[in-house]
């Protein structure tokens, strides 16, 4: 998966996907739904009226850890408050298999 920013004038995300998007204006960036027409959704304001704006570029959104991954980087974790953090994750991820199994 490429994690460079993409000149809306070269391409547009394809349409309801979330990216991160780069607005030149105000050198900010945003996590955003891609609406159509050069306009994204990045959030809600309290009457429930969707915050829209344009963007200059924006990128693909990384894969989101797994809970193997977590459970991974506290194993190898040497502090003894990790150690333990990670056998509750463990018995926790051992819990919601036997759960899925019934």
């Amino acid at each position: 998966m490429s994690m460079d920013w993409i000149c809306i004038k070269d391409r547009m995300p394809e349409l309801n996907s979330k990216v991160l998007i780069y607005k030149k204006d105000k050198n900010i960036q945003l996590v955003g739904t891609y609406l159509g027409n050069c306009n994204f959704h990045y959030g809600d304001c309290c009457q429930g009226i969707q915050k829209t704006c344009s963007a200059s570029h924006w990128m693909l959104l990384p894969e989101s850890p797994s809970e193997d991954d977590d459970i991974e980087v506290v194993k190898n974790a040497k502090d003894p408050f990790m150690k333990a953090l990670s056998r509750i994750q463990k018995r926790h991820a051992r819990t919601i298999k036997m759960l899925g199994k019934l």
